[in-house]
């Protein structure tokens, strides 16, 4: 009986793998024979030659979008362009900007295929492929982000409303510069259009008219103000996970810098300089206390600041350590001319001394060698 029902099991699996077989091969003669070629030349087709990739973040009506623009090198054959590859977003118009011949040939095209690669037809010239991306941009809490992969050199071009930049967590001055360029690119892009941008004189800076500090951020920011104390730069956060970005004056503050939340340290980047001030962009996760420490010159920018009185006199403390510096002078010249007599007459007294033993002593020595000393014998030379 066990074995009985062994076999008709045995017959139930083959069964069943053989309607699966026939399914397939019955789904595959079905298939349009025009998606069946199509399928077999996107195989065959060769990659597409990319002279450059440029990527405009920031398009379409409500601004999450991103437009894409290749420069494929001329081919008398076929190729197959990979697009790039954005989470969650979906490739729009397709369109050949250039590349249609002039010798009365057809234009080229581009189509895209049922696995998401664009196949564009042979072409003499530059090929220029545009397509849009939509949705590929996210906003939370105010922060733009795109999350970007293509293994291609590719250039971003930014929004002019784009205050603050970030790939990877890490700022990006771009100034007057035309974009970011991205090698082998795979990165998350952040960018914040709404931030408010403060200027702060710091309670208890020196000279706090002329050194203000500078704040950007879309946090709520409370109390900035200089411990002269600690030397640093104190102030509370109500913001979470925001960008911030802080320009001091080189004059209030030099490197080496701190950035502490909490009295913990804090990831920071001191990403640009100008030679008169210092950008520094840290990332609070929490509210809190933020301080920044750093070298503080704030003692001596006050006397280099200072300045006569109207009527042209020196300061009284000026003039106190002026009298100090000239006694001192005076009296380190006279001891050093004390000392330097003092030697010069030590030494003539042993040369007198010496003279006078010699004289004394002369005319015994003298005697005593010539009595003492038997006569010298006569030699030659030979």
């Amino acid at each position: 009986m066990n074995k009985r029902r062994r076999i008709v099991s045995d017959l139930s699996s083959w069964h069943l793998l053989s309607l699966i077989m026939c399914a397939v091969v019955l789904a595959m003669a079905a298939a349009p024979e025009g998606e069946t070629a199509a399928a077999q030349q996107t195989v065959d087709l060769r990659e597409a030659e990319q002279n450059s990739v440029t990527v405009t973040v920031g398009t379409g009506s409500d601004g999450l979008g991103i437009t894409v623009k290749h420069v494929i090198s001329p081919s008398i054959n076929p190729v197959a362009l990979n697009p790039v590859d954005v989470r969650g977003a979906s490739i729009n118009t397709i369109e050949i900007l250039t590349g249609a011949p002039d010798d009365g040939q057809p234009a080229s095209t581009a189509n895209i295929t049922g696995d998401g690669i664009i196949v564009i037809t042979p072409s003499r010239d530059d090929i220029t492929v545009e397509y849009t991306v939509d949705n590929a941009v996210h906003i939370v809490d105010g922060i733009h982000t795109l999350d970007f992969l293509y293994l291609h050199t590719t250039v971003f071009q930014m929004p002019e409303d784009a205050k603050m930049i970030y790939v990877n967590n890490r700022a990006i001055h771009i100034e007057d510069k035309d974009g970011i360029a991205c090698h082998g690119c795979q990165m998350r892009l952040e960018y914040v259009s709404e931030v408010t941008a403060r200027t702060e004189y710091l309670d208890g800076a020196p000279n706090a008219d002329d050194h203000p500090i500078q704040i950007m951020t879309r946090a709520d920011i409370k109390a900035p103000e200089f411990d002269q104390k600690t030397g640093r730069i104190n102030m509370v956060t109500e913001g979470h996970n925001q960008f911030m970005v802080m320009i001091i004056p080189t004059q209030l503050m030099k490197a080496p810098y701190t950035v502490t939340l909490d009295d913990n340290k804090i990831f920071f980047q001191n990403y640009f300089d100008n030679g008169t001030h210092v950008w520094l962009s840290f990332r609070p996760e929490t509210p809190g206390n933020v301080a920044i420490s750093g070298d503080t010159i704030h003692t001596d920018l006050q006397v280099r600041d200072e300045k006569p009185d109207d009527d042209g006199s020196v300061p009284e403390g000026m003039t106190a350590v002026v009298v100090v510096v000239v006694v001192a002078a005076v009296a380190a010249a006279l001891l050093f001319v004390a000392k330097k007599r003092r030697k010069e007459g030590v030494s003539r007294h042993k040369n007198r001394t010496s003279r006078d033993h010699t004289r004394q002593y002369g005319s015994y020595i003298q005697d005593i060698f010539h009595h003492t000393l038997p006569p010298m014998a006569p030699f030659r030379t030979s």
